[in-house]
């Protein structure tokens, strides 16, 4: 087993576990709008970020990332989160 197989595979656990978080965590208790941005972590506007995480640095001012009790979920092609299929289909049950 390569080292790449080894990183791909502890990437789709991680992925998993999150997942379930998400499921577990259902909905937001108030009507106001929770957005994730599919990363448990959304670098702050001081931190380094590149491609399409710089766009959501700018979002986060406004709504901050509420990576698993969240209403919206908002992806960005250029910086998709590992495994964006198995966190999407857990964020629509």
């Amino acid at each position: 087993m390569t080292v790449r197989t080894v990183v791909r595979r502890v990437r789709d656990l991680a992925a998993a576990a999150r997942a379930v978080r998400i499921y577990a965590g259902g909905l937001p208790a108030s009507s106001e709008i929770k957005v994730s941005y599919g990363h448990p972590h959304v670098p702050d506007a001081g931190e380094l970020a590149h491609g399409g995480l710089v766009k959501v640095q700018r979002m986060q001012a406004r709504f901050p990332n509420a990576p698993f009790t969240f209403n919206v979920m908002y992806l960005v092609s250029s910086s998709l989160p590992p495994a964006p299929v198995a966190i999407a289909a857990a964020a629509k049950r």
